[in-house]
């Protein structure tokens, strides 16, 4: 979902941060039970984000197995704020609506996608 939101703010032309607050998985676990009960998430939630959570150079990443977030923490993310909000991105890859019409013309000639098409209309 977050790649949408970037090609959105590519076509607009505003700034765009990405900031994961990371820790290991143990510290995670640790934390979720000292919520309180009505806010606690179920420990396999925990574990299958983890398992598919992607990290990106471009992104900031801070970790607060250690010691949580601090102050410094604070500095950084207002700074890779400020960054984004100065230096927008350019457009990049953004498929005009020529080509989105050219692409479905395509598709709509192709026997497959025909077949598929009247396949669905007479399920429904």
């Amino acid at each position: 979902m977050r790649h949408r939101y970037h090609q959105i703010a590519q076509r607009v032309q505003i700034g765009f941060a990405i900031i994961h607050l990371y820790s290991n998985i143990s510290i995670a676990l640790q934390r979720n039970q000292k919520r309180e009960i009505s806010k606690r998430v179920s420990n396999i939630s925990i574990e299958n984000i983890y398992s598919k959570y992607d990290l990106s150079n471009d992104d900031l990443i801070i970790d607060t197995t250690n010691q949580g977030l601090t102050s410094e923490h604070l500095h950084r993310i207002l700074q890779r704020i400020e960054q984004a909000c100065n230096e927008p991105e350019q457009q990049l890859n953004i498929i005009n609506d020529e080509e989105r019409y050219l692409a479905t013309e395509i598709n709509q000639q192709n026997v497959i996608y025909q077949i598929d098409q009247k396949l669905r209309k007479f399920i429904s």
